[in-house]
């Protein structure tokens, strides 16, 4: 089925109209735009910090050489933050990383900075398994 698709104006309300604002003619499809995560800066670490887990972060290196960072539970022996033990963050980029079941994050220098994803999802335990 093939009709004209008429632009009015981005005050349209007509959910016809609305459609006809979100098509793409020379894509022949609908436009979209890819929305990131809303993200809160939360400092270094230069020390290790705790979280909810489960916890969402983007750590971001801001170092010309790789750095590592650790995740772990309070309490138990951080992991050494080296290649092997930790999980490596390239130069000069973001690398997402979600906490899991550990509520502990550490990094191998200060050029390592975290932020928060802010997210109202979080782990909760299998009501099957309790």
């Amino acid at each position: 089925m093939s009709y004209k698709r008429t632009n009015t104006n981005n005050q349209a309300t007509d959910s016809g109209q609305i459609t006809s604002l979100a098509w793409n003619t020379p894509a022949s499809g609908n436009k979209v735009m890819a929305v990131g995560p809303l993200l809160k800066p939360s400092g270094t670490l230069a020390s290790p910090q705790q979280f909810a887990p489960g916890q969402l972060v983007y750590v971001f290196n801001n170092s010309a050489s790789v750095g590592f960072v650790g995740i772990y539970n309070a309490g138990s022996t951080p992991p050494v933050l080296a290649l092997g033990t930790a999980i490596p963050i390239p130069p000069y980029s973001y690398q997402p990383l979600s906490m899991g079941a550990f509520n502990t994050i550490s990094g191998s220098a200060a050029t390592l900075g975290l932020l928060l994803v802010i997210d109202d999802t979080r782990l909760v335990p299998n009501p099957s398994t309790i």
